[in-house]
């Protein structure tokens, strides 16, 4: 009996199947984590190029609606003819305008001689992290009158 305990304490390491099945289940617990991190950093990319999108967006909108009615033109305009209203010049938003004149419905019945404009702006910027190539939009609407 007394051999027996000596022979258990005299083993001091593992072998090289008991290392092989630890790095094993090691491996299969890191892999959905890794994954799960790339995913995560997708969702804040996405997220954060879809606020500095609207950010864009809203900034736009109010530089515009600050000038006289009669000022703001009617047509399809690129962001370079409002280029006073863009402060930084990120690559990977692009901005379309599209200002029309507002004669639907409800308008017309508001009073006489009140002429409504509808400010359309699209901003397009890269929806994906991984993928270049993948792009969405965000548009906003606003409507300005020479009624005040």
């Amino acid at each position: 009996m007394k051999d027996i305990l000596n022979k258990q304490k005299q083993i001091y390491g593992f072998t090289l199947l008991e290392v092989i099945v630890a790095l094993s289940i090691i491996a299969i617990a890191i892999i959905p984590i890794s994954l799960l991190y790339f995913r995560t950093m997708k969702i804040i990319t996405r997220a954060s190029n879809k606020t500095k999108a609207v950010q864009k967006a809203k900034t736009l909108i109010e530089c515009i609606k600050k000038r006289n009615f009669i000022n703001v033109p009617l047509g399809n305009f690129s962001e370079e003819y409002f280029k006073e209203c863009f402060f930084d010049k990120e690559s990977k938003f692009k901005t379309s305008i599209l200002i029309t004149k507002e004669n639907s419905g409800g308008f017309r019945l508001l009073k006489n001689n009140v002429y409504m404009k509808r400010i359309s702006v699209s901003v397009f910027y890269l929806d994906s992290y991984i993928d270049e190539k993948k792009s969405d939009k965000v548009e906003l609407i606003c409507f300005i009158s020479n009624y005040d």
